[in-house]
């Protein structure tokens, strides 16, 4: 299958990755982790289960494999079975001997972006087939004889009818969830695209925006490479020509844009650093006009510091986040020196070094001008034994790169009326999927359990499961009242299943199976009633911890584990993270840090990051009926004693007080505008104070703290994406009360432009009536929104205004949605929104030539959407704006409740 050359690179990695089992399995049967789980006897099990594998195997089926098995994060070694990779592998071969674009790919691009399985941190499931075959019925003579370029556009055509945007949690499901949910957001539509694509034969990666600068948010899209060069387009956007997208404009304002590389051969492309086992590729470049930043570490002696951590930082969100991590060099003119090629703007730049005295740390503003920086911008970062506290308040701006014309493909009129009518036709389509979503009969089965609030209760979580509710009707049936506590046997019924579903996310009954719903019941039912109910479901019962893919364990854990340490355990659970650190070690480097081991899989390699391992120990806790969590506000691992939930572990301290006061500027809830983060010696970590709001009283909090060095960061951000940034630091000693009130920095309100008078033109009710523009909007100050529904610009300024639904609420300022159809009523993050603020009213418009005229008028581009209007009097425009602009809301209610 592959050349000689490459096949004894493959070889040898895959060498590498047996010697890691190995090694694994020696240390493991000799108990040299003290393990109290057979761990030993199951890995040995796994390598011979791969081993056999490769045995029925033919030859180029073994190439594909051992590919597979060297370019694999250690964890999906133990999570996953062999037979699951030998489909990834045989399907592989299909496509190099026979698939569409059989002898196009060369070898390299083809096993790293056609045969590999993984394209994130996606739970991983047979999907390659599937897909084909779907591709395949939809396309049909034309996969087999159409180019690359055109099979890819049609393709995302495909992929645009089966699923669309919809903002979700951070746990990215995986593409055949994704079919069967219809939607998700853009870190899955592209994970989705890009399986779809490798699945007929096209190399595809995701190519992710880690977080803007000018906006507070970050995006994904998918690369393509089609005969010979790589295009890019928005997944499940699809157009009639790719290398367009609405986010190209701030893809050309980014500071960094990546993707991940598995395998253990050399990438051609440049690299941005490891993130784990994963190579990080930068590509940058293909969107924005760059700079190559070299910055030179020194002590406070003025000596290089090999080796130091560089964490490039950008402001979103309200606090520092990173774009990139590079490491300096260790010898010659390297040594010492880190490397980036990176966009305009400022960056935040902070550095650290682990010594034998413990950490050296440095942080720093750099700011790079385009038309002012050199080609190659140096600059120098000092490290320090501690960051530098102050006293008061310190002010700063921080300006974002000017947007840039990288890529100005155009369709013509006639590709944009093709475009439209294939995306309504599309649109159709994904809506008849959904709606047959509900099974009728088998729901209305199911329903006949429950009666009153219980029915209605479970009608309304099987119409959230999508295409999954075969698995929660299977739960629903089964028969779990054995396993009920003699407290609950009367009384109880069934609800108690109700309410472990609603204990769960919604996205975990997309795809939840039935088997781990069981197991938990089996486990942690005999323990109701030791703890109040609201404890009991979420934090006994729930097989969710963190964003981990879910699995059976419970039983297991409970019935492997030593009885004496079982015993010990509950006699005494603050020695559980101690033990669990002996039992499951970390080896970063042969991981990819962004997936969480599952608690069977820590117990089989012995292996697993930190967070994988609170997990593993919430489930341990869980297993044995304490009832346990990862703290959402400083990341800790707590159990629950005295009425009260714990941290795991950790000595008595006497801890600090912190008084956060609102000043009126600012409310404590409002996260995207500040941030509290503590100095953790390799730098600061946000602290969560959403999992603390509970605890508000008026306008302040009282919290909590570990003595140490803190931060508050406030930011300003302005029409332009530049930010106006207010920054406290200090020390917190043992006992200290300290009061911070926390405010924004005034930001020069220069977005409001001069005002134009726009022309009068009609809208219509949905039920057809015409109303000039002028009458509706009023006297005062009013707000059209011209929305495209589905599509992520759109879905953002939706979501805003459902989040400040009371703010919005109380506005006297009439508010308009324009929409091209009724049907657009029907998505449901729009009907959402209105249901929540019901004074938005809806009216449509054609989006014809008086809206285009509108959009030229106010300074918009047209079929920039959504188009955002301020009007004053009915007559003149005072703001106008388009597009991708997250933080809108924020604008838009500001200049809403001005005086005029």
């Amino acid at each position: 299958m592959f050349s000689a050359e490459y096949n004894k690179e493959i070889n040898a990695a895959f060498a590498r990755q047996m010697a890691l089992l190995d090694d694994r399995c020696r240390r493991l049967e000799e108990g040299l982790q003290g393990l109290p789980f057979p761990s030993g006897r199951l890995l040995s099990a796994k390598k011979k289960e791969i081993m056999d594998t490769f045995n029925r195997c033919t030859g180029e089926e073994a190439e594909a494999l051992a590919f597979l098995y060297s370019a694999m994060p250690f964890s999906d070694l133990v999570d996953y079975p062999a037979s699951l990779f030998l489909t990834y592998a045989r399907h592989g071969v299909f496509l190099w001997n026979k698939g569409p674009f059989a002898g196009r790919v060369p070898e390299r691009l083809f096993a790293n972006y056609v045969l590999h399985y993984r394209v994130n941190n996606e739970d991983i499931t047979d999907t390659r087939g599937f897909f084909y075959d779907k591709l395949k019925s939809s396309l049909g003579e034309s996969l087999g004889s159409g180019s690359m370029y055109d099979i890819a556009i049609e393709a995302n055509y495909w992929c645009a009818g089966e699923a669309t945007y919809r903002s979700t949690d951070g746990r990215t499901q995986n593409a055949r969830t994704m079919y069967g949910t219809a939607a998700g957001r853009c870190g899955e539509e592209s994970t989705f695209a890009v399986t779809v694509l490798r699945s007929i034969g096209i190399p595809a990666r995701q190519i992710y925006a880690p977080l803007w600068t000018h906006c507070d948010d970050n995006h994904a899209w998918v690369e393509l490479w089609c005969d010979g060069e790589w295009h890019f387009l928005g997944a499940c956007e699809p157009e009639e020509r790719m290398d367009r997208g609405w986010f190209i404009g701030p893809a050309s304002r980014a500071v960094l844009l990546h993707s991940r590389w598995f395998g253990k051969d050399e990438p051609e492309e440049r690299q941005v650093g490891p993130k784990g086992m994963a190579k990080v590729l930068n590509h940058l470049d293909r969107y924005a006009h760059t700079v190559e930043l070299k910055v030179k570490v020194k002590d406070e002696s003025g000596e290089t510091v090999p080796g130091a951590k560089l964490n490039f930082q950008v402001l979103n969100h309200g606090v520092f986040g990173n774009v990139a991590v590079v490491h300096a060099g260790f010898e010659g003119e390297d040594c010492g020196v880190a490397r980036l090629m990176t966009g305009f703007g400022d960056l935040y730049l902070s550095g650290s070094s682990r010594g034998k005295e413990g950490y050296l740390y440095g942080q720093q503003m750099i700011s790079l001008v385009k038309n002012h920086t050199p080609e190659e911008m140096e600059c120098e970062i000092i490290l320090k034994r501690a960051p530098e506290c102050f006293e008061g308040w310190r002010e700063f701006a921080i300006h974002a790169p000017e947007p840039a014309n990288i890529h100005e493909s155009q369709l013509t009129p006639e590709q944009e009326k093709t475009g439209e009518r294939r995306l309504a036709s599309a649109a159709e389509h994904r809506q008849k999927k959904t709606e047959s979503f509900y099974p009728e009969r088998e729901a209305e089965r199911v329903l006949g359990r429950f009666t009153g609030e219980d029915r209605e209760l479970a009608e309304k979580i099987l119409r959230r499961t999508h295409s999954n509710s075969g698995e929660i009707i299977r739960f629903l049936e089964w028969d779990g009242n054995y396993f009920l506590p003699p407290a609950w046997e009367n009384g109880k019924g069934e609800s108690w299943k109700l309410k472990l579903l609603e204990a769960l996310r919604e996205k975990d009954c997309w795809d939840i199976r039935a088997d781990v719903l069981t197991d938990c019941c089996i486990n942690a039912l005999p323990y109701g009633g030791s703890v109040p109910d609201e404890i009991f479901y979420r934090y006994v019962l729930c097989p969710r911890v963190s964003i981990e893919m879910l699995r059976p364990c419970r039983i297991a854990l409970e019935k492997n584990l030593d009885e004496k340490v079982k015993a010990d355990i509950r006699e005494n659970p603050d020695i559980l993270p101690k033990l669990a650190e002996k039992w499951i070690i970390s080896m970063p480097e042969q991981e990819y840090e962004d997936l969480i081991t599952t608690p069977a899989g820590c117990v089989l390699g012995g292996v697993g990051s930190r967070l994988s391992r609170d997990v593993f120990c919430v489930n341990l806790y869980r297993s044995l009926g304490i009832p346990a969590r990862i703290s959402s506000f400083d990341g800790a691992l707590e159990y629950y004693r005295d009425g009260k939930f714990v941290k795991a572990g950790e000595r008595e301290e006497e801890y600090a007080s912190l008084t956060l006061q609102e000043d009126g500027s600012l409310k404590l809830s409002d996260w995207e505008h500040y941030s509290l983060e503590r100095f953790e010696g390799e730098g600061f970590v946000r602290l969560g104070l959403w999992g603390v709001m509970s605890e508000k009283k008026e306008n302040e909090i009282v919290l909590s703290l570990r003595p140490g060095i803190y931060r508050i960061v406030t930011t300003n951000r302005r029409k332009n994406g530049d930010q106006a940034v207010r920054m406290a630091m200090f020390t917190l000693e043992e006992k200290a009360c300290r009061t911070e009130r926390i405010s924004l920095s005034d930001a020069d309100q220069e977005d409001l432009p001069g005002r134009v008078t726009i022309e009068d033109f009609a809208l219509r009710s949905p039920e057809g009536e015409e109303y000039a523009l002028s009458k509706l909007a009023g006297e005062g100050r009013s707000l059209f929104l011209w929305l495209a529904v589905t599509r992520e610009p759109t879905e953002h300024i939706l979501n805003e205004l459902y989040d400040k639904k009371e703010e919005f609420s109380a506005l006297e300022a009439p508010i308009y949605v324009v929409l091209k159809s009724p049907g657009d009523l029907e998505n449901t993050t729009l009907s959402r929104t209105l249901d929540a603020l019901p004074g938005i009213h809806t009216v449509l418009d054609d989006f014809g030539e008086n809206y285009r005229s509108l959009a030229k008028k106010t300074g918009q581009e047209p079929g920039k959407l959504p188009l955002c209007l301020v009007l004053e009097g009915g007559k003149e425009c005072i703001y106008s704006d388009s597009g991708y602009n997250v933080g809108l809301a924020d604008i838009l209610y500001r200049i809403l409740t001005a005086h005029s």
